[in-house]
């Protein structure tokens, strides 16, 4: 059987996320949490999920670090945009055609935003 932690990663996940999510805290192990998420790097993930359930059920120390988590994913997420914008730009101005894949473009693709998914380096085929 999954553990609270354990389910509560499972479901930010998920496109669509299951119902009674507010029923799953109980016996919740935010250190268990906050390791998975660390882990898979599922910071943005789990603080969409979180913001679909009762926020008081949460332990404030623990949506700190989330949200800390989530604002450094998003400065590297923009700064990951801005270098593929040069990079293409610089791709383009020498008559290269090249495809990013994965990073910004992927996130921005799944999730409206290309800081959500993050990403530690730019793939271009």
């Amino acid at each position: 059987m999954l553990s609270a932690a354990d389910y509560l990663a499972f479901a930010s996940l998920l496109p669509v996320p299951p119902s009674g999510l507010d029923q799953q805290f109980s016996g919740l192990n935010h250190d268990r949490l906050r390791a998975i998420a660390a882990r898979n790097n599922i910071y943005s993930h789990l603080l969409a999920l979180m913001r679909q359930t009762t926020m008081s059920q949460w332990d404030p120390l623990f949506v700190d670090h989330l949200q800390d988590r989530v604002r450094l994913a998003q400065r590297f997420g923009l700064l990951h945009a801005y270098h593929l914008r040069r990079v293409l730009a610089a791709f383009a101005e020498h008559g290269l055609a090249v495809m990013p894949i994965k990073g910004p473009l992927l996130s921005e693709k799944l999730y409206g935003d290309p800081t959500f998914r993050p990403s530690a380096d730019l793939d271009i085929l």
